[in-house]
């Protein structure tokens, strides 16, 4: 984790002190960034492209991702096709979409500078 590198040996430390701050631990992404678009959370960890979304389609630059100085946790997504998916035709033709697309080499929205600069992604 990225609290490791960052406070070593006293990441026990960091996260016992940090331990009272938290409002809540929500069962899921969905319920937990729903309490926060509800404003009964005041922060809430999330995609890094959570701000592009609600810029696209919800027209507002409200939400904004903080930058943590001593980094982030790092999320890598990836696809591929299960030996026994039901619909292995329907599965290879969305992997070829990707490849072909380049869809899965970037980030789910594309952003002119001004949109990353709203939302807080440098």
């Amino acid at each position: 984790a990225w609290t490791v590198s960052v406070y070593g040996e006293k990441v026990l430390d960091f996260w016992k002190a940090l331990k009272p701050n938290i409002l809540t631990m929500a069962p899921g992404w969905s319920s937990g960034y729903g309490l926060f678009k509800k404003g009964e959370a005041p922060l809430v960890i999330s995609y890094t492209t959570s701000p592009a979304s609600h810029v696209e389609y919800d027209k507002t630059d409200r939400y904004i991702a903080p930058v943590f100085a001593q980094g982030h946790t790092v999320q890598v997504e990836g696809a591929g096709i299960l030996n026994n998916a039901p619909n292995r035709r329907g599965a290879q033709a969305f992997m070829d979409f990707n490849q072909r697309t380049g869809s899965g080499n970037s980030a789910a929205y594309s952003m002119d500078e001004s949109c990353k600069q709203k939302c807080g992604i440098t």
